[in-house]
């Protein structure tokens, strides 16, 4: 009798035209969760990507695929959705795997953190934990952003406190685990898909009570953001207000 796959770990990669970039960060992504000693499976997932895009994606997936068979194929949307929308496709339709996981495939976060936050939710015992990583400054940890980029992130982050309440430092950093059955519990309120997916899913989870741990990590900015200040600051602003509402509309906060 053949036993089903079960991961510890489902690791969504959201990806939207990063046919330069995610090459190189699979390439050391893969092989650091493959000595990691634990079940994974790793699934990047196309969020609309132009043609040419697609197809340089789905030559880098299939290629690796070759030498990591915790790679799964390349879930491709028909249509752009925004990272959230991404992310959820893929954790949604996960049956097996104890925590969700998604990382950015810009490479900001390194391989070695990625493992890092994922064994500690593993060896925490706790199957209810939720590991989010957090950009913060502090003795043993190399944050490496741009000036400007750090200064309107505090802004938005002040503006996500007022709004919504979240106890969250940064809501934002593209790193996060979630257990799959805590994540089942709030799956049908979230409704966010684009920047403030992540403000969200953490105010929903805070809403239940799940108990969840910001990690300090090493993080350094990378060239192509395709955040475009102007318009998406006013999308963002707009995304917190509907937010707010949603909450509003929630009922009272639970304790942790």
């Amino acid at each position: 009798m053949v036993m089903a796959h079960s991961p510890d770990f489902l690791v969504v990669i959201p990806a939207y035209n990063e046919g330069s970039r995610l090459g190189r960060f699979l390439e050391e992504l893969l092989p650091a969760l493959g000595a990691a000693g634990f079940g994974v499976d790793v699934v990047v997932v196309d969020d609309g990507s132009i043609e040419g895009e697609s197809a340089a994606m789905r030559r880098v997936v299939d290629e690796l695929r070759g030498r990591f068979g915790f790679l799964r194929p390349m879930l491709r949307l028909d249509a752009n959705r925004g990272k959230g929308g991404a992310v959820y496709a893929a954790w949604r339709g996960e049956g097996a795997a104890a925590w969700l996981a998604f990382v950015d495939a810009d490479g900001a976060v390194p391989p070695r953190e990625v493992v890092r936050l994922m064994r500690m939710a593993r060896d925490s015992g706790d199957r209810s934990l939720c590991v989010m990583a957090a950009r913060i400054k502090m003795l043993g940890h190399e944050v490496s952003r741009h000036l400007h980029r750090h200064l309107i992130g505090r802004v938005f982050a002040t503006m996500v406190h007022l709004l919504t309440g979240t106890g969250a430092y940064d809501t934002q950093c593209g790193f996060k685990i979630v257990p799959r059955e805590v994540f089942g519990r709030i799956s049908p309120l979230l409704a966010e898909a684009r920047y403030c997916f992540d403000v969200e899913l953490i105010c929903r989870l805070e809403r239940i009570g799940a108990r969840i741990i910001e990690v300090p990590i090493d993080w350094s900015d990378r060239p192509g953001s395709k955040v475009r200040l102007g318009r998406d600051s006013i999308d963002m602003a707009l995304a917190l207000l509907r937010i707010r509402k949603r909450l509003m509309g929630a009922g009272p906060r639970r304790a942790g």
